[in-house]
């Protein structure tokens, strides 16, 4: 799992577009996510009632599933913080970082996480929306869309990215490591879709 690459498949170069990669539209299911119901996590306790799992219109929206112990997942989250800051500041992008059920991740870990991981890793926690699910891995890559097809069908562990556009369009989704390249592309088209230039 983490030795994995990138699931680049889902990018193409965009014709006319400076060598820029653009994915292709996967999904225009507007409600692509709500299957997942998600709970705030605030102040590392998981609180309030579950909801469906929404992405906002008018701004591009990072998705991450993710693991408080994962030390991909919290370089991928300082690398969102420090590579799109500007775009979170701006409020041109949204990052909603999701966490599902683990024997690894308790209330505990939350906690120790989002008041000290966080600032260990010098990342704004206003920059992101964490949200809770109460499903395990397993239970993640079984969920199905209204069509009956996968949400996750690459679902390999964590980090698993997924990148909606302005129009809440499912534009990429796949796992992740370390590779340097790959994961500058991945960033380098995510502000392409929020510069417009996708």
């Amino acid at each position: 799992m983490l030795n994995s690459v990138w699931i680049v498949l889902a990018m193409t170069i965009a014709a006319g577009n400076a060598g820029a990669e653009c994915p292709p539209v996967l999904s225009k299911d507007a409600n692509y996510l709500s299957a997942l119901q998600s709970q705030d996590i605030r102040d590392g306790a998981v609180a309030g009632a579950p909801r469906a799992l929404a992405i906002p219109q008018g701004k591009v929206t990072a998705v991450r599933l993710f693991a408080t112990w994962c030390p991909y997942c919290k370089r991928d989250m300082k690398q969102l913080n420090d590579v799109l800051g500007t775009s979170l500041d701006q409020d041109k992008l949204d990052t909603l970082l999701v966490v599902f059920k683990s024997r690894l991740e308790t209330e505990a870990t939350l906690k120790k996480f989002m008041l000290e991981g966080l600032a260990q890793l010098g990342v704004k926690a206003q920059r992101f929306d964490f949200r809770h699910v109460q499903m395990t891995g397993a239970e993640m890559k079984a969920v199905k869309g209204a069509d009956g097809s996968l949400l996750f069908p690459e679902f390999l562990g964590v980090p698993y990215a997924l990148v909606f556009d302005k129009k809440g369009q499912l534009r990429f989704r796949g796992n992740f490591t370390a590779d340097e390249k790959t994961i500058k592309q991945h960033y380098d088209m995510i502000q392409s879709l929020v510069n417009g230039s996708c």
